[in-house]
């Protein structure tokens, strides 16, 4: 839970049913994020343009994820034990607000990027 970075994004969590802050330590690497129950969404806006690929650094987790980008939607799907850590990607249209919409349980997100490769 980035203060200055959610600011700056126009982070909407879905307080008070959920955007509960946690800590973990993995690997010597620390990081603290937002916990999103099932049926919950988080949202932020980018102001990245085309294709990209979102990364969310988060733990085991038997939720499914949509990620709703405008009319662009996917599903996060693991890359295991990056570091000690989980990570789910998608690839998206983005522009405008992102949604992360966990379903079968709860996200616990701990970092997210965008990154385009062209």
């Amino acid at each position: 839970a980035d203060v200055i970075s959610e600011r700056a994004h126009a982070y909407v969590s879905p307080a008070p049913l959920g955007g509960w802050t946690m800590l973990d330590v993995r690997q010597h690497v620390f990081d603290a994020g937002r916990i999103i129950p099932d049926g919950q969404r988080e949202s932020f806006t980018t102001t990245a343009l085309g294709p990209v690929t979102i990364i969310v650094r988060t733990d085991a987790s038997d939720a499914i994820v949509d990620v709703i980008s405008g009319e662009s939607k996917d599903t996060l799907t693991n890359v295991p034990d990056v570091g000690g850590w989980m990570e789910r990607r998608a690839r998206i249209q983005s522009s405008g607000t992102i949604t992360l919409a966990p379903r079968g349980g709860s996200l616990r997100d701990y970092h997210v990027w965008l990154v385009r490769r062209d």
